[in-house]
């Protein structure tokens, strides 16, 4: 990585952002949620969105980060980072995956993601945030225990998910407002779209009966994240040699497995 942004973005790291934010805000997703929901008129800047995605990273990529991608960049790698200590914190206490290297690779893609943001820096004016919380399934500390493997580490990756949402819209109320008039606007959507996950969600925990919209919903998210989780590491090889580790590759390939094979068992019936 050069030493300053403006000469140089690692493409890699930009790709990684662009497609993780692009998980949980996919043509493939949304076009589920307009058919099930019916909800057409709401959600007409897919494909804008989708659009300033790839322009986005095309102008990092070629110019650097200077005024508004300097902005994006910096509101894109909080994000992550976000994402990535909740997981490391949740995931990492599950005896499967405890694999040193594998959170050692993984804190060190984060740190490179501090590094680009500090370079980027924080947007100005910081203005007072709007808190946004969509509907969700919280347990208790002892319910939390009780739970089998399986079902906390998917606890633990649905509330990742959740969580996320919620400060994507919170931090671009507070410094990208830009963003943040734009993401307001969709925010219904991703209102429908967590309250059939957290359906689901309550069915795969609670055994208490979902909808058929919750499954389907609650099955795109699922493979949205195995495709993330099974491409970053192949994204992030080129970037350090820490990331090319077996250890690392591996543990990765195994979070996404079982991301998978809860989606393959997620059955309408």
């Amino acid at each position: 990585m050069g030493d300053t942004l403006s000469l140089k973005i690692n493409p890699n790291l930009t790709t990684v952002q662009n497609t993780f934010f692009g998980r949980l805000y996919s043509a493939d997703l949304f076009l589920l949620y307009r058919a099930l929901s019916g909800r057409y008129y709401q959600s007409p800047f897919l494909f804008a969105m989708s659009l300033g995605l790839g322009a986005n990273q095309d102008l990092l990529q070629y110019i650097g980060a200077i005024g508004p991608t300097a902005r994006s960049l910096w509101y894109g790698n909080k994000l992550e980072i976000f994402y990535n200590n909740q997981i490391r914190d949740t995931v990492s206490k599950i005896p499967d995956f405890n694999i040193p290297d594998l959170w050692a690779g993984w804190t060190h893609f984060t740190n490179l993601l501090e590094e680009d943001a500090a370079k980027a820096g924080t947007p100005s004016p910081e203005l007072t945030p709007i808190e946004y919380k969509l509907e969700s399934v919280e347990l208790s500390d002892a319910e939390l225990e009780n739970l089998m493997t399986g079902n906390k580490f998917l606890y633990y990756i649905y509330r990742g998910d959740v969580d996320w949402t919620n400060q994507s819209f919170t931090l671009a109320s507070a410094y990208t407002p830009e963003l943040g008039i734009f993401l307001s606007m969709i925010f219904p959507d991703f209102q429908w779209i967590f309250k059939k996950y957290a359906e689901w969600m309550n069915e795969r925990l609670k055994g208490i009966p979902a909808t058929t919209e919750a499954k389907i919903i609650s099955k795109s998210i699922l493979l949205a994240n195995y495709r993330w989780y099974m491409l970053v590491g192949d994204l992030l090889a080129n970037v350090d040699p820490i990331f090319q580790s077996n250890a690392f590759q591996d543990g990765l390939s195994k979070m996404a497995q079982w991301i998978r094979n809860e989606a393959e068992t997620l059955k309408l019936k």
